[in-house]
């Protein structure tokens, strides 16, 4: 499954109006590279010299949640635990055979300021069929 990749420009909880006036990206949210039945391997970039004034980062990664419209409630996080240039790669695990699930990227800074990318989407395969007899 392909996913086209989308961009955000501006961050969530922040008061401070000077973020507002960048028109540069910091969180792509990638492709879903591999899905499986309960796992999906997600693609995402952060840009941390695009906010290295505001934002002293504390985490980056991909949020997913089961609800699939645009409020994605009951977010769950998942950490990278690395990044090569501006790429990273998570992997989710524990999730639902036949299932749509809702993703982005983010990034969450010490001053309480988070960004995110546009939400995509991908669909878990079916549970994999057992040949016990």
């Amino acid at each position: 499954m392909f996913v086209l990749l989308d961009m955000i420009t501006s961050p969530t909880g922040c008061g401070d109006h000077h973020h507002k006036s960048r028109q540069r990206d910091v969180a792509i949210t990638g492709m879903a590279k591999s899905v499986d039945s309960t796992w999906a391997e997600i693609e995402g970039e952060v840009y941390l010299d695009n906010i290295a004034a505001y934002c002293s980062p504390v985490e980056f990664g991909v949020e997913y949640s089961d609800s699939t419209d645009k409020s994605m409630s009951n977010v769950v996080r998942v950490a990278a635990s690395s990044m090569e240039e501006e790429s990273f790669k998570v992997k989710i695990t524990g999730l639902k055979p036949s299932k749509a699930y809702a993703y982005r990227t983010y990034l969450q800074c010490t001053s309480n300021v988070s960004y995110e990318g546009s939400i995509n989407y991908f669909h878990t395969l079916e549970a994999a069929v057992s040949d016990e007899k």
